[in-house]
């Protein structure tokens, strides 16, 4: 069995899956990501979008949740096409 970090009984809140989290606790989720990789997961789709309450962010715990799961159980994705590699093959083209 495998144990997530996201899933840590000692958690706050852990059983309550329907309560709203802030930033900082989304973070906290996520393995102590930066606020602008959680913006990018959030534009990547990999974290869901929050509500805005006040001009603050807030996310629903299950949904959280939900979306770490799913990205950890997804394959990783193929490397784009203008990577390094890429590069590479048009610096040796004559």
């Amino acid at each position: 069995m495998t144990i997530h970090p996201h899933r840590a009984a000692d958690a706050p809140g852990a059983n309550a899956h329907d309560d709203l989290i802030d930033a900082a606790e989304l973070r906290r989720m996520c393995g102590g990501i930066s606020d602008m990789t959680a913006r990018r997961w959030i534009a990547r789709g990999i974290l869901p979008e929050p509500q805005h309450i006040e001009r603050r962010r807030f996310w629903r715990r299950a949904k959280v949740l939900a979306a770490l799961d799913a990205h950890h159980e997804a394959p990783p994705p193929s490397p784009a096409p203008d990577g390094p590699a890429a590069r590479t093959r048009r610096a040796d083209a004559p």
